[in-house]
């Protein structure tokens, strides 16, 4: 049976006034409007659910039978309606993000503890997966946005750039970097890479492939922040993101290698489900990107 919710808010009205004049002033329709939705509802349900009395009307057994559970149903829609609007407004409701642990440490957590901040009712939910995982997430919509490493072509996915990166060879022995490095030589050099399948090791796999040179990494790992510690210790050159080793390239714990010619940059971006509208909440995470991207 089609449920028109309408006819069942008519029916409360009259039911709790005992009027239809008033239930008439209280939902802004005619007398004449509200007695045909009661006569539809009843048809609809097959039984009279009022007595037209000389003052008013007076609820049958099945209409008293009904009254309860009709309140009940009409609250609970209220109550849907309430924390729909507090999910509005940002005073409640869940954000589900993915990205790699990297992404998280170095990007993402300045603005996670900011948008804890302004919106502290708002839960946020962390998963951490690669970006090729990320997209997968998203395609299920399990999580509501993601953050990756572009270049990212994935299926049913949009992308939005929301800050640039350039990535960098680094080592913890400044004799590396007394010169600069040409492609060639530094395929010949001791190469501490992350795991092939990450978007980033897939971009530098391409793009030095593009100028006829293969790079075969003595380790490959999963952690950025690996990468970081051996090269420091000196077990090779790792490939790292410039803006994630500002610190250590600071504090000379760390030398980049000039190389001829730099690497291109490339970005940080937040991606969703294709056709799929944000959520107040992601917008709001992606609105405080996007005001520093700019």
């Amino acid at each position: 049976m089609k449920v028109d919710i309408e006819l069942y808010r008519t029916f409360y009205q009259v039911a709790v006034s005992g009027s239809v004049s008033a239930a008439a002033r209280r939902l802004f329709l005619t007398q004449s409007a509200v007695s045909q939705a009661i006569r539809r509802l009843e048809e609809s349900v097959g039984v009279r659910l009022f007595d037209r009395l000389p003052r008013g009307m007076g609820l049958t057994a099945e209409g008293r039978r009904l009254l309860p559970r009709v309140e009940g149903a009409l609250n609970l829609i209220a109550a849907a309606e309430r924390e729909l609007t507090d999910m509005a407004a940002l005073e409640s409701g869940e954000l589900y993000i993915a990205a790699g642990d990297t992404l998280c440490r170095h990007y993402l957590l300045p603005y996670l503890e900011r948008f804890h901040a302004a919106h502290p009712a708002v839960t946020l939910r962390i998963t951490n997966r690669t970006s090729e995982q990320t997209a997968e997430l998203l395609r299920r919509s399990t999580v509501h946005i993601g953050v990756v490493n572009m270049p990212c072509d994935e299926a049913g996915i949009e992308v939005e750039p929301v800050r640039a990166i350039t990535d960098c060879f680094v080592a913890g022995d400044k004799a590396f970097v007394s010169t600069t490095v040409s492609y060639r030589r530094l395929a010949e050099l001791p190469l501490l890479l992350l795991e092939e399948g990450t978007n980033t090791r897939r971009f530098l796999d391409a793009h030095f492939a593009a100028h006829g040179i293969r790079l075969r990494p003595e380790f490959e790992l999963g952690s950025v922040d690996l990468l970081i510690e051996f090269a420091r210790i000196g077990l090779g050159i790792s490939a790292v993101v410039r803006e994630f080793v500002a610190r250590e390239l600071e504090t000379a714990n760390l030398f980049e290698l000039r190389l001829d010619p730099p690497l291109p940059s490339r970005s940080i971006g937040v991606a969703w489900r294709s056709g799929a509208p944000l959520s107040p909440a992601a917008e709001e995470l992606l609105r405080m990107m996007r005001s520093e991207h700019r």
